[in-house]
């Protein structure tokens, strides 16, 4: 891949590229670039971004000469061979349909990082503060600020622990996490108000992510459901589409404003998505010991929006840092 020119354009380099030397019908890619940058860019169907980590964990384990931890067996020479593909006249059309989609897919994305370095999730956890709810409630306030009102946000929970489990949803706005926007930017209100209203909606975060992971959501339940009237509906005898499917909270949760995911970090600097909707945010962050990386992408005419938005997130945490320091002195 060519080098790319700043953090931005390494994540929409590593993300979509020029659509060239690209395979996206592969469950994942190794992409390297000049400079010696690299990452996996995988395909979602069939696996998570915890499997990822754990291979990019393994690539980058090695401590001291690598070159030490190679076993003898591995050190004959590979042979490499250019394929060649013989195309027709219809492959080749297809393959120049696919390629003006993926400059039209490219040209709607934007990114912006934030390698936010004031501190990460060890000062946190000294705040006695879960790292990911704080980050949760910091993206919560960050766009109470941008826009005024709050969003259906979605976090992906893994749920590993079950045979064959993959995922579960966490939805982060919260009764609790509502309150706490409404209040820290609430005319007269009391530090240590908008201390315990922290908290609460920290603990209830907590809390969701907790039942979320030990299989007790219902986001999976309800999309499961939903997906089997759609492609069985008719075999099962349901004509008409069942009433929660149409409700406004049902239709509402199908939308993810604010689509965000975290995992472990270790082998890893940068982690990324598209955003998920036109109107809204994708959220990728990696919490370190002493800084925190967030990734955030928007359509491309939301670009100003989405600038704007890391701008205030980055205000939030450190708004929220300040205010947990004070009332725990």
């Amino acid at each position: 891949s060519r080098q790319p020119e700043d953090m931005e354009d390494l994540s929409m380099t590593m993300l979509l590229g020029d659509g060239h030397s690209r395979w996206f019908d592969k469950s994942m890619q190794l992409i390297v670039c000049p400079g010696g940058e690299a990452a996996i860019n995988m395909e979602h169907t069939g696996t998570d971004g915890s499997v990822m980590v754990r291979l990019a964990g393994f690539l980058t384990g090695f401590e001291g000469d690598p070159r030490e931890k190679v076993p003898e067996a591995s050190k004959g020479k590979c042979s490499w061979r250019e394929i060649q593909f013989h195309l027709n006249d219809d492959l080749r059309e297809f393959v120049s349909r696919a390629d003006g989609e993926c400059q039209r897919m490219s040209a709607n994305t934007s990114a912006r990082v934030l390698l936010f370095d004031r501190f990460g999730r060890d000062s946190i956890k000294a705040l006695s503060a879960a790292p990911d709810a704080f980050i949760q409630m910091a993206l919560q306030l960050a766009h109470f600020d941008l826009r005024g009102f709050p969003v259906n946000t979605y976090e992906a929970v893994m749920t590993r622990q079950f045979l064959h489990g993959r995922t579960e949803a966490v939805r982060s706005v919260s009764e609790e996490s509502v309150e706490f926007t409404r209040l820290m930017r609430g005319p007269e209100v009391p530090p240590e108000q908008k201390a315990t209203a922290a908290r609460k909606a920290m603990e209830e975060h907590v809390r969701r992510t907790r039942e979320a992971r030990d299989g007790e959501g219902v986001d999976r339940h309800l999309f499961g459901l939903c997906n089997i009237y759609r492609d069985l509906g008719t075999d099962l005898g349901i004509v008409d589409t069942p009433g929660f499917f149409e409700t406004p909270g049902w239709l509402t949760l199908r939308r993810n404003l604010l689509s965000t995911s975290t995992s472990g970090a270790k082998g890893l600097f940068l982690a990324g998505f598209g955003t998920v909707e036109d109107e809204g945010f994708g959220v990728r962050y990696l919490a370190f010991p002493g800084s925190i990386h967030f990734n955030v992408t928007s359509r491309t005419a939301l670009r100003g929006e989405m600038e704007r938005f890391v701008d205030l997130l980055e205000s939030a945490l450190v708004e929220m840092r300040e205010l947990l320091e004070n009332r725990e002195s």
